[in-house]
């Protein structure tokens, strides 16, 4: 610095110290949207009051009223759940943040196309007598609405499903076009 700098410039400048890469790399993970946990538990979900998720779900597989049923299939847990994930690989800005296909779970989040916002998908398959029940949850992780984001979407990856495993879900999975999320 020369004697001429104003002030200001003298003050702004401070002496640089020795970076610490561990916990920079510490203070990175804790900042990145992906942190959070990587499966829920559906027993114990409860929605927000905020309008911005939307729920295939049974009465009493979460705390919370879903808006549509569970999608139920004839299929196996395993060829549904490997159907769900061929669904999310072929979604555009998703990415798989949990797969256990032994426990059937999974979670993915998907970024919106302009501002990327994140929004999360759960889904569980859970054997049933001799098919199969899915549960799906999705979330936008900001914000206090979706503008239906969330509906369509699952809406879009249950005909998606439907397509991939060739057969009808069984009739328990029809949309309620009347459950809005004011219902919750």
């Amino acid at each position: 610095m020369s004697a001429t700098e104003p002030a200001a410039l003298k003050t702004a400048r401070r002496p640089s110290r020795p970076r610490d890469k561990h916990r920079d790399k510490h203070r990175k993970e804790a900042r990145h949207p992906m942190s959070g946990p990587k499966m829920i538990e559906f027993s114990s979900l409860e929605r927000p009051g905020s309008p911005n998720t939307a729920l295939y779900a049974d009465p009493g597989d979460t705390k919370s009223q879903a808006d549509v049923p569970a999608l139920r299939f004839q299929r196996t847990p395993a060829a549904v759940f490997a159907a769900w994930q061929q669904v999310v690989a072929d979604a555009p800005r998703t990415e798989v943040i949990h797969a256990d296909a032994t426990a059937f779970t999974h979670h993915a989040v998907q970024r919106s196309r302009i501002f990327r916002f994140p929004d999360d998908i759960y889904a569980k398959a859970i054997a049933d007598g001799s098919g199969t029940r899915l549960l799906v949850y999705s979330a936008a992780r900001y914000g206090k609405g979706d503008f239906g984001k969330n509906r369509e979407r699952l809406e879009a990856w249950r005909t998606a499903l439907i397509g991939a495993l060739g057969e009808d879900p069984l009739a328990s999975t029809s949309v309620s076009e009347d459950t809005s999320p004011q219902d919750r």
